[in-house]
């Protein structure tokens, strides 16, 4: 599924097969060595596979405390273009826009919904000229993507007040050339 990184959850069907070959691997060696169940031996090392696999699990769950914990970790272990975005989208929300900006332009050459919230992060921040342009680049480059008509609805908001920017400032003749 390509909007999902990791579906960890998707793998417990196929895990019952794997699960149903251990269970009887287990069960014809109890039966084949003739070992006593449980034994002496058995009970410590079942305890300590449970101690580990509870520990993994505690720490797993640890990664998923909040969005932008899950996505550090995907950044930590397979860098990719999606990571940045989806890891931008968490730290945008939680009002660290400059960082999330430096995340979107390593993500935006390869994902146009990534170089949507980079124009859009770019005029939160201030940089409507810069935002502007990515939008611009946006629109030109992907005329049938979904999210088209609030790109084209963002940069022409963008476009507005970077003209009315460049009237107050006195700059008549590129606000006009801005407006054409």
């Amino acid at each position: 599924i390509p909007s999902e990184v990791g579906a960890e959850r998707r793998m417990y069907l196929p895990l019952i097969a794997v699960l149903v070959v251990l269970v009887s691997g287990v069960r014809w060696l109890v039966g084949y060595a003739k070992i006593q169940w449980p034994s002496r031996a058995t009970i410590p090392v079942a305890i300590t596979v449970l101690v580990a696999l509870a520990a993994g699990t505690v720490v797993r769950n640890s990664e998923y405390r909040s969005g932008l914990s899950i996505w550090e970790t995907v950044l930590a272990r397979y860098p990719h273009a999606r990571a940045h975005e989806n890891y931008a989208i968490q730290l945008r929300d939680a009002g660290r826009v400059d960082e999330a900006i430096q995340h979107l332009r390593i993500a935006a050459p390869d994902l146009p919904d990534a170089q949507h919230a980079l124009g859009s992060a770019l005029i939160e921040r201030g940089d409507v000229a810069g935002g502007v342009a990515q939008l611009e680049a946006f629109v030109r480059a992907n005329p049938r993507d979904r999210e088209i008509a609030s790109a084209r609805a963002e940069l022409s908001s963008a476009e507005l007040r970077m003209i009315a920017g460049l009237l107050q400032q006195q700059r008549f003749e590129e606000g006009e050339t801005a407006a054409r």
